[in-house]
């Protein structure tokens, strides 16, 4: 993804720069190639997440849990986006304002919700925190117009990554528990319900099970 960035930024910026912008090639080749990493990284997680359905068949973790969170949650990120990049030119008026909380939001949300829906989420942040920057308003108001748009795109690709990387990790850690405790409970049960006797050996060498029976004998006394 970042290397079909480079390679796409190139004609972008060469478009850019027959325009009217004051930002020279080097600082349109920059904008260009981060923005389309941004975009790549904004949209992958929804469509890998939306488009595997055989995933959410295979591990019931990856299944939404409760449409009343997420229509809060949806309603939340929305609100919260809008607030904060409505902050005047002077700053935040309250700490509920600041960027963080946003990033804070999102990442409760990814605690939440499955992956694919964390990052509709995250992607929606993005989409409206674009659109109202777009329009100069919000927290970032440097004066430079380069040093503002990268701003900007760093902290859209945080506002996706950070909460896309938390998913995913929380998903494969329920995974991996449920494994776990249904490993746990069908030995349990076999042993539990099982008319014979289970027997536990610990050999100190390996024993090949090709032996005679007679040298297996021999082979448990000396090494089991």
């Amino acid at each position: 993804t970042a290397i079909g960035a480079v390679a796409s930024a190139f004609l972008g910026a060469y478009a850019a720069t027959q325009s009217d912008s004051p930002l020279s090639y080097l600082h349109q080749y920059q904008i260009w190639w981060a923005g389309n990493w941004l975009g790549v990284l904004v949209v992958l997680p929804v469509v890998f997440g939306w488009v595997v359905p055989n995933l959410r068949n295979l591990y019931p973790e990856l299944r939404l849990r409760s449409r009343i969170d997420l229509v809060l949650l949806t309603v939340a990120v929305a609100a919260c986006t809008k607030y904060v990049f409505s902050a005047a030119p002077g700053g935040a008026i309250s700490l509920l304002q600041l960027p963080i909380i946003l990033v804070g939001l999102l990442v409760f949300a990814a605690f939440r919700l499955p992956p694919r829906w964390a990052a509709t989420l995250a992607m929606l942040a993005a989409l409206i925190g674009a659109e109202l920057a777009s329009q100069r308003i919000g927290p970032f108001v440097v004066a430079d117009p380069f040093v503002r748009l990268i701003q900007v795109q760093m902290f859209l690709a945080s506002l996706v990554l950070i909460p896309f990387l938390f998913t995913m990790f929380i998903a494969e850690m329920r995974i991996a528990m449920n494994r776990l405790v249904e490993s746990e409970g069908r030995y349990r049960n076999f042993v539990e319900h099982s008319n014979e006797a289970v027997w536990r050996v610990e050999l100190e060498q390996p024993m090949s099970v090709s032996m005679p029976v007679v040298e297996q004998r021999k082979w448990l006394e000396q090494y089991a």
